[in-house]
């Protein structure tokens, strides 16, 4: 990804520089900013002044959580309740291309765009040693059967690799000066996400309430929520 980013760096500044004299494509700006998506730095060049286009990487530090979780383990047919132990673990990295649009010619913009990044959001891993010695089976929890091996629990969940995304904000992307602040607030629109798992498909269950965490985000977190704080420099 980040040779990528470099590619697209090198391109938007060849391409300004040899219709620098033109009306379109005629400045280029970097940014850098942080928000929902985590820490970003892109590039940006003007199209006219009431369009730009931007690409850029976002990077999300790895976040780790730990806690216990109950559920219900089928064994040769039998369900055993079980406690276990489950760390969850939350980062991503996606590349961003968007055209912003400013009908006013001000500061005020529209804008959409494709993110692109891995399917896995979320890894989930359990250890089932808080129960009597266990093998392999399912671990029911919520609506959802989860398969063990050898009392572990291997699981992630996924969205598209390929994701719309629509915002809007206030600032330029290319500033009419050196230096600009803009911020932005938009949706990702990943899809549902699907539960999978390293160790077989994940079964969901007809008639079970979804009682638990894993299945409410699974559930609706259909989309992403972006919020951005941007400052930019220009440099052509």
């Amino acid at each position: 990804m980040k040779k990528l980013f470099i590619s697209l760096t090198i391109l938007l500044f060849s391409v300004s520089s040899a219709i620098a004299q033109s009306d379109i494509f005629n400045h280029l700006a970097v940014g850098a900013g942080v928000g929902t998506q985590g820490i970003s730095v892109d590039v940006a060049t003007t199209i006219t002044k009431f369009a730009a286009f931007r690409a850029g990487v976002n990077f999300m530090p790895g976040i780790k959580l730990s806690d216990d979780m109950n559920g219900d383990i089928t064994i040769a047919g039998v369900n055993v309740p079980a406690v276990f132990d489950v760390e969850g673990k939350f980062s991503r990295t996606t590349i961003d291309v968007a055209f912003d649009a400013y009908p006013f010619a001000n500061g005020f913009f529209v804008t959409a765009g494709l993110s692109f990044g891995g399917k896995k959001i979320a890894k989930l891993t359990g250890d089932l040693s808080k129960n009597a010695a266990i093998g392999d089976g399912d671990l029911e929890i919520g609506e959802y059967k989860i398969p063990v091996k050898n009392g572990k629990v291997d699981g992630a969940i996924e969205v598209k690799a390929v994701r719309p995304y629509f915002g809007l904000g206030y600032g330029r992307a290319v500033p009419k000066n050196r230096v600009a602040f803009r911020v932005e607030l938009g949706v990702q629109l990943h899809g549902k996400p699907v539960p999978t798992s390293a160790y077989g498909d994940i079964t969901k269950m007809i008639g079970v309430e979804a009682d638990d965490d894993v299945s409410k985000v699974v559930n609706k977190l259909t989309v992403y929520p972006v919020l951005k704080f941007r400052l930019a420099g220009r440099i052509l």
